[in-house]
């Protein structure tokens, strides 16, 4: 800035640490010595006897401390949430709860999909097991076989139905 010679910027500098100069009062100060004035021409006109580079240093050091303590303060207060032990967990989605975490007294809603033991399903008697839903999707399989081999492809190139349907078997 001082080599450009942009005044408006080094005076805001200047006025806001109320200083002159960098490294001491004479170095780098606005206004720019010149004919009429000499490098005093800061601690003359504005009576500030104090570098700016203290200062700015200052300025320096408080915001690298912020840059360094709210990451860690996220940071802990993340660790914070996730292992404190609460009876109710309502803030947490029910995709990262934990199997025995009731959320209303036991009354958990069924999951969309639900998984069961072939094993399981065969000594309790249940009638969705595996074994039997391939077997209805096979059983689906020969019906869309059969009703598609019941289409004749027309001169226009499109399906059409026959006019006689039969009953499947």
């Amino acid at each position: 800035m001082f080599k450009a010679k942009d005044g408006e910027k080094i005076a805001r500098i200047q006025d806001g640490f109320q200083c002159c100069g960098l490294r001491s009062v004479r170095d780098m100060a606005f206004p720019f010595p010149d004919a009429s004035h000499g490098s005093e021409a800061c601690v003359v006109r504005y009576e500030r006897g104090t570098a700016c580079m203290d200062a700015w240093r200052e300025e320096e050091r408080k915001v690298a401390i912020m840059l360094l303590v709210v990451p860690l303060a996220v940071f802990v207060w993340k660790v914070a949430i996730l292992l404190s032990p609460s009876s109710s967990s309502a803030f947490l989605p029910s995709a990262i709860r934990l199997p025995n975490e009731d959320g209303a007294g036991g009354a958990r809603p069924r999951g969309a999909i639900e998984y069961h033991d072939v094993e399981e399903g065969a000594e309790e008697g249940e009638a969705d097991s595996v074994r039997a839903e391939v077997n209805r999707l096979n059983k689906d399989s020969s019906v869309a076989t059969y009703v598609e081999s019941g289409r004749v492809k027309a001169k226009n190139g499109l399906w059409q139905d026959h006019e006689n349907w039969r009953e499947s078997q």
